[in-house]
């Protein structure tokens, strides 16, 4: 073999073993990932508590023997209170009436006979007005509930009036934010036995009796997110007697605490056919949104295409953190990325109970006139919180 045929070989097998090795380390390339630290306040003090029942008389058939509504809120408040600072009861209509007596009392006084007795205008109570005089009462050390079938009572012409409530309601969230932008709403759906008479609105009909069917009614919990996120933490709305059907949240944008790792805990991913997998540990308590809107990947975005939320899951152990967030990598070349988590401003659900027509009180038992108008109201109040949190990540090439 010639001197020049062998060099030749030699040559060869030189660029074969260094094409792959080139290959072999493209493929093992291995990313570093770091984020900053996140500290969240934690509540040193607990909050105030205010709790305000709507006793106007479309409630009265909320307050038969075995209501839910009377067991759920006595037990819900009883448990709250043992982790507030005080507890004061109201009842509301068009004014607001303190209860006197101790917590013991509050439930033998819900009946209809307790509500005729406390006064104010029962007749044509304002959702707007009741819910500016609640959010009168919240501060940075007072939360405060807000109970009521949130029934919007309607003129003849009925569309204006659901925007013209609407915006009643934008009003009081926007201008309680303009000297309170810490605020935040949540709002859950509850039902319960009702057992008494049905009022339509002026021009929709006659009164009408109902008897041993379940109506929804609302709990409204208002306060910052830091003070309703400590005492969902001490009482979680699963723990209300008899649960409750759905819920929707409204609060400005908040920095959760998380951390980013490989799936063993480390600090350094490696490419597995290509991709890279990571893990964010966060707490979503202070978003105070569900486990169904954060398990849902579709509520997650990256800028860059390359980077994917695959699955989300609660942390059942005690832990700081609440859920973990599986992200798939596909490029080894991104520097820093954001994932925006942002939840839909109006739940399906309060589409699916709202009624327009506010007639036929048996084909819409389990709807509220004009929940929908009321909810949308809050939302247009936080139009300007594009995403409830992110989480911002460096990656490098080890």
């Amino acid at each position: 073999m010639s001197d020049k045929v062998y060099h030749k070989k030699i040559l060869s097998a030189t660029l074969l073993i260094s094409l792959a090795t080139c290959l072999f380390m493209s493929c093992t390339e291995r990313l570093e990932v770091s984020s900053v630290p996140i500290n969240y306040p934690k509540v040193i003090n607990p909050p105030s508590l205010n709790v305000f029942i709507e006793n106007s008389g479309s409630m009265d058939g909320y307050m038969c023997n075995g209501s839910e509504l009377k067991d759920a809120v006595y037990s819900y408040i009883s448990k709250l209170n043992r982790n507030t600072d005080t507890t004061k009861l109201f009842f509301i209509n068009s004014d607001i009436i303190p209860y006197k007596k101790e917590l013991r009392g509050f439930i033998k006084d819900l009946t209809p006979q307790s509500f005729r007795e406390a006064g104010g205008n029962r007749a044509n109570s304002d959702i707007g007005e009741m819910l500016k005089n609640v959010l009168e009462s919240v501060s940075d050390t007072t939360v405060s509930i807000f109970v009521s079938d949130c029934i919007l009572d309607l003129p003849q012409d009925a569309m204006d009036f659901f925007n013209i409530k609407k915006t009643d309601i934008l009003n009081c969230v926007s201008d309680k934010r303009k000297d309170f932008p810490n605020l935040s709403i949540k709002i859950l759906k509850m039902q319960s036995k009702f057992n008494g008479m049905y009022y339509y609105s002026k021009g929709h009909g006659n009164p009408v009796r109902i008897d041993d069917k379940k109506r929804p009614y609302y709990i409204w919990i208002l306060g910052t997110n830091n003070n309703i996120s400590f005492l969902n933490s001490k009482v979680p709305a699963s723990e209300i007697k008899y649960g409750f059907m759905n819920e929707i949240s409204f609060t400005p944008y908040v920095s959760v605490p998380f951390e980013v790792s490989s799936k063993g805990q480390g600090k350094v991913l490696n490419a597995v056919n290509g991709q890279y997998e990571m893990l964010i540990k966060a707490d979503f308590r202070p978003t105070l949104k569900s486990n169904t809107e954060i398990n849902n990947i579709s509520n997650y975005q990256a800028y860059s295409h390359d980077i994917t939320v695959k699955e989300v899951r609660e942390i059942k152990a005690e832990s700081m953190y609440s859920h973990y967030i599986r992200v798939v990598i596909k490029n080894a070349n991104i520097k820093e990325e954001n994932i925006r988590f942002k939840t839909p401003d109006i739940a399906q659900w309060v589409i699916d109970t709202n009624d327009t027509s506010g007639c036929d009180i048996n084909k819409n038992m389990n709807k509220t006139t004009g929940i929908l108008s009321l909810i949308e109201g809050v939302a247009e109040g936080y139009k300007e919180e594009t995403i409830n949190t992110n989480f911002k990540f460096s990656l490098k090439r080890k």
